[in-house]
Formats: C-alpha cells, sequence, structure tokens
C-alpha cells in the first residue's frame, strides 16, 4: 500500500518504463524510499538466484554487461561510486587492442560509455563470439 500522501503509482501498463517521463522531488521521492528499497532487493535476490549457477552462457549480438564501478570502504563498512569511467574505459580500449583476439574468431569485448561517470558496458565485439566466462 503507498504511504499516506504519497502520490498514486504509475498504472500497470507503466511499470518498469519510462512512460511517464515525470520525476519527483527529494521531499516528494521520501515515502516511496522503503518501496524503492525493498523492490531493488527482491528483484536483486531473484536475479541472483535464477543466474547464480550460470557458467560460459554465450553472449549474443545485442546482450551487454553493465558494471558499476563502486570503492568498498572496508573501515567504515560502506560503498561508493567510484567516477572513473573514462580512466577506465581508455585503459581496457587498449587492453582489447593489446591483448585481444586476431585470428577473426572475433572473440573479445567492445567498451562503452554507459550511465554516469560510474558506469561502463561491454558488448561482444563481434556477433556470436564470446561467453559471459570470458
Amino acid at each position: 500500500a503507498a504511504p499516506a500522501g504519497a502520490p498514486a503509482p504509475p498504472p500497470e501498463w507503466a511499470e518498469g518504463k519510462l512512460a511517464q517521463r515525470a520525476t519527483l522531488s527529494l521531499r516528494e521521492s521520501l515515502p516511496w524510499l522503503h518501496r524503492a528499497r525493498m523492490t531493488g532487493v527482491r528483484q536483486f535476490i531473484a536475479t541472483y538466484r535464477a543466474l547464480s549457477d550460470a557458467q560460459a552462457d554465450e553472449l549474443f549480438w545485442g546482450d551487454e554487461i553493465e558494471y558499476a564501478l563502486v570503492k568498498f570502504d572496508t573501515e567504515r563498512k560502506a560503498v561508493r561510486i567510484s567516477l572513473r569511467a573514462d580512466e577506465l574505459l581508455s585503459q581496457l580500449v587498449e587492453k582489447e587492442s593489446n591483448y585481444g583476439r586476431r585470428d577473426g574468431y572475433g572473440e573479445g569485448a567492445a567498451w562503452h560509455p554507459e550511465y554516469g561517470a560510474w558506469m561502463i558496458e561491454g558488448t561482444p565485439r563481434l556477433p556470436y563470439g564470446g561467453f559471459t566466462a570470458d
């Protein structure tokens, strides 16, 4: 159930889509924070359980793996985003160029910027040529 005074949830057809193109202010979002966190945790656990035993699944053209860049502070028991996407992208592209396969089998990754400066995306360099274990 929605917290008292919270805006109505989006219609069922809009769930999971950016259909409304409207964001809440911080104050408007506060009543929804617990629900958003719990939904995210449940989705993570469901995805983890479904895929935790997957090994060497073949990546197909259009598949992508998104990486969130974080830094662990074990002393404070905190995790913070790391704004190093540009730096890491340069390093990854250079390593693919220096160490990637050149024999026509197409294995390897193409690296792209993702959302903000704290995410990068890896995709198969060529269609039908990579595995998640690579």
